[in-house]
């Protein structure tokens, strides 16, 4: 009885070991991964299906597709932000730009037609 005690316990001990050993190698390739942009992408994507069900002005469809991203940065360099542009076809159909100055993204703003005006300014 005492063998089976011991190998239980030396089993759940090697069970549990490897679990915490795993969880910390998965957080750690789960922080690689997520990239700004990536965290970016994702809301936005997110956020493109409900502006596409919601908004009743909205140009977008399923055939719409993201033409371009590129950074935002604050006075410190350092990227506060993306902005994703969108295409119908050959015509810029508008954007959505991401906010990621605060610990989650948010919506900053969105629009329907053009190009972003950091785009314009460069």
């Amino acid at each position: 009885m005492k063998k089976l005690n011991r190998k239980i316990d030396t089993i759940v001990s090697i069970v549990l070991i490897s679990a915490f050993i795993f969880s910390l190698y998965s957080e750690q390739v789960l922080a690689e991964s997520n990239s700004p942009k990536d965290v970016a992408w994702e809301k936005a994507t997110y956020l493109y299906e409900i502006i596409m069900e919601d908004v009743p002005d909205c140009t977008w469809s399923q055939n719409t597709v993201c033409a371009d991203s590129f950074p935002l940065y604050d006075l410190d360099s350092n990227v506060n932000g993306y902005v994703f542009e969108f295409q119908n076809g050959l015509v810029p159909a508008g954007f959505i730009q991401i906010d990621l100055s605060s610990e989650t993204a948010q919506l900053d703003r969105y629009c329907f037609s053009g190009v972003h005006t950091a785009k314009v300014l460069a």
